[in-house]
């Protein structure tokens, strides 16, 4: 079964999604979360979204060593990042 084609928004459009979910109520106070979701977005639009791994994501946004040994943590901020995105979406679409 093939998935219906979604048109990709334009950056601009990204962008000003991007703004209205940083400046949410949930992300408001989210810190590294706000960081992350900026840093993704950015990523993406800049053409390098297949170069997001844990590694670079927990150097370059969560200031680990480069020398660090495994990215727990990020793993960990993924999955609290997901669930307040899901609580962002649900309160910004009503």
């Amino acid at each position: 079964m093939q998935s219906p084609s979604v048109e990709r928004p334009s950056n601009d459009e990204a962008v000003t999604a991007l703004n209205r979910v940083l400046s949410s109520e949930v992300f408001e106070a989210a810190g590294r979360a706000r960081e992350f979701l900026a840093f993704i977005v950015q990523e993406t639009l800049a053409g390098r979204g297949d170069r997001l791994k844990g590694y670079s994501i927990a150097v370059q946004v969560f200031e680990r060593p480069s020398d660090f040994d495994a990215p727990p943590s990020v793993n960990e901020r993924t999955s609290r990042f997901m669930t307040l995105s899901v609580g962002a979406s649900s309160t910004s679409s009503g």
